[in-house]
Order: structure tokens, then sequence, then C-alpha cells
């Protein structure tokens, strides 16, 4: 996401159309149910989960390990690989993995959607 460069299926921080689509469509049924049962207002959780997606890509592509598999010659995100080598460090945090990304994310989008609710009270 942030070279803008095509990246292998499977690694984190990639954007794509029909992922983008995909995270409006999720951010908008999750915002819509909750709406639906008098739980959240609309827009805030839409904005919320957009957010969150977002910031998940950002996090995936620059803070998350990622690794090399010397056996595969290829990147991957854990160790060892699927192919029982061991792999090492290529880029991003070592303590930072896919569940560290979504944690993140996931609080990120919760923060946003009590700033909007907060700050944005017409969104309601």
């Amino acid at each position: 996401m942030l070279t803008f460069r095509p990246i292998s299926t499977g690694i984190s921080g990639g954007v794509s159309v029909p992922g983008t689509i995909a995270q409006l469509g999720g951010a908008a049924f999750v915002a819509f149910v909750g709406y639906d049962v008098h739980v959240t207002p609309f827009w805030p959780v839409a904005i919320a989960g957009v957010a969150g997606g977002l910031f998940d890509s950002i996090l995936g592509a620059s803070a998350q390990a990622l690794r090399w598999c010397p056996s595969c010659a290829r990147p991957c995100e854990t160790n060892p690989h699927v192919c029982g080598t061991p792999t090492t460090m290529f880029r991003g945090l070592s303590w930072i993995d896919n569940d560290a990304v979504n944690l993140l994310s996931t609080l990120f989008g919760a923060g946003v959607a009590v700033l909007v609710a907060r700050h944005w009270p017409s969104l309601w």
C-alpha cells in the first residue's frame, strides 16, 4: 500500500478495488445492523469501520513483521513458513503479527467511532 506496487497474494497491507468495496460493504452492514436493532447510530460506526480497515492496511504494509522463506524464495508472515523452513525478518517489527494489527486496528476504529459520535452529533 505504501509503495503502490503489487504484492503477493496473502501478504498483509495490500489494497485492491474488490477489497475496498468489500470493506465498505462490511462497514455499512455492521453499521446498519447496529442501527436497525437500536444499539448504535449508523454513520459513526460506518466511518469507524472504514477507518479501522484502512489503518489495518497501513499497519500491515509498514509495521507488521514480514519474513523471508529462503526455501520457497518468497515473503511470508509466519515462522516457520508453511513449508517448515525457518524464516528471517525482512521488514517491520518482530512483535507485530497479524493478531496485533487486528487488535490495534479495532482499537483505532473504536476511537474514531467515539470521536465521530462526540464531535458530529448531527450524524446520529
